[in-house]
């Protein structure tokens, strides 16, 4: 039996403001560009380097809706979530394209929006959650169409 796991768990601050959109069928859609980085001394030089790379994340729903409210550029957060391969026809040189991106099962806000003062308060937003950030969730699973 060949077991396998298909989980990450991301934390760093958006690259730029969520992207909010419907799909055809109504559903919310949101895309965060999520920048991580890791940084090291590098063996030969000593010096301190940082390595950022960028991923794009979709949000489905209301965890989408909860994205686009609270989230902005620069904010910090975290994406638990799965990885998929994302494929399309190169327009220019008509090759096939292919790119993994990141489908967010729960976002964790860990630093406070501007206008909320210093509390500094996280807040945690699970895809089934369709209350506000900061009210526990509903133990009934939202449908997403995977």
């Amino acid at each position: 039996m060949s077991a396998t796991l298909n989980k990450c768990f991301l934390v760093g601050r958006l690259a730029r403001d969520p992207e909010l959109a419907q799909t055809p069928g109504g559903q919310t859609v949101c895309r965060l560009r999520l920048a991580v980085s890791e940084q090291f001394v590098g063996r030969q030089s000593g010096e301190r380097r940082e390595i950022v790379t960028f991923l794009d994340v979709t949000a489905w729903g209301t965890l989408g809706e909860r994205c686009g409210q609270y989230l902005a550029k620069g904010r910090a957060c975290l994406v638990e979530g799965r990885l998929y391969a994302d494929a399309w026809t190169d327009k220019e040189t008509g090759k096939q394209r292919q790119m993994v991106k990141v489908r967010a099962d729960r976002v964790g806000f860990l630093d406070a929006p501007p206008a909320a003062g210093a509390s500094g308060e996280s807040r945690i937003v699970n895809r089934e959650s369709a209350a506000a950030p900061h009210a526990p969730a509903p133990t009934a699973m939202e449908e997403l169409p995977f």
